[in-house]
């Protein structure tokens, strides 16, 4: 009798079990009908690019700028001035400044090194722009030519000088009254030479040449030289670099 009745209750309380299973699955079904099939998007803010490495940013022009750029190195420096070029200032306000400060480009050998790793020197150029202003001060450029690149820089100016020389020779023609002749002469010409961080430009209009310098790197660092000795300035600057190679043979 009490087996019977256990037997019953058991039964009973499949069947219950059974009807819960049946509830719980018909509640979860529509849910998972209504899952999304395609890739999930977001409203909301995208996160943030991850940050740039290292790497991956731009790098110096210059192996000497690369070094002095290095962060948490201590680097040293070693400055040797070959020679120093200066166009004269324009005259300013007499009251405020009667001359402003002339225009500069020196000219240094240079060594660059880590300390502690003094074996290990990058050796090269200098060249310092100073520009002055209309408050009486100074503007300074600075621009690197690597060793490597210094023969080249040589090649170029002899170059340019000797493309100012033939101007300068040409103008001096005489055509007479030929309008022919004189329409089809060139009347401005230009000749540029750019290394990683420095360029120079001879301009020649009417043939009287000009000396532009700049850091290509630097769009506002241009100076214009004045048009008096541009030859003699061109070789006095391959001197100098000449000069720089000779005495970095021996740091």
């Amino acid at each position: 009798m009490i087996t019977h009745m256990r037997l019953k209750t058991f039964h009973v309380w499949l069947m219950g079990l059974g009807m819960l299973g049946a509830g719980v699955y018909g509640l979860m079904a529509p849910a998972s009908a209504q899952a999304p099939q395609g890739p999930v998007s977001f409203s909301g803010p995208r996160p943030a690019p991850a940050p740039v490495a290292p790497s991956a940013m731009p790098s110096a022009p210059t192996q000497m700028q690369a070094l002095l750029d290095s962060a948490g190195r201590t680097v040293l420096a070693d400055e040797y001035r070959v020679g120093e070029t200066q166009a004269p200032g324009a005259v300013a306000n007499a009251e405020e400044a009667p001359f402003s400060p002339p225009t500069r480009v020196r000219f240094s050998a240079v060594v660059v090194y880590e300390r502690g790793r003094e074996d290990q020197r990058i050796k090269g150029l200098k060249v310092t722009i100073e520009r002055p202003q209309a408050n009486g001060q100074t503007q300074e450029f600075v621009s690197y030519v690597d060793r490597g690149e210094m023969q080249g820089l040589v090649n170029a100016l002899n170059q340019l000088t000797d493309g100012a020389r033939r101007e300068g020779r040409e103008s001096g023609r005489d055509f007479g009254r030929d309008d022919r002749r004189r329409a089809a002469r060139v009347t401005a010409r230009s000749s540029s030479y750019t290394t990683a961080d420095f360029a120079v430009t001879v301009r020649a209009e009417g043939g009287r040449p000009v000396i532009e310098v700049r850091n290509p790197n630097r769009p506002d660092s241009r100076v214009i030289l004045g048009a008096d000795a541009a030859q003699a300035t061109l070789d006095q600057w391959t001197d100098w670099i000449g000069s720089a190679h000779l005495l970095l043979e021996r740091k």
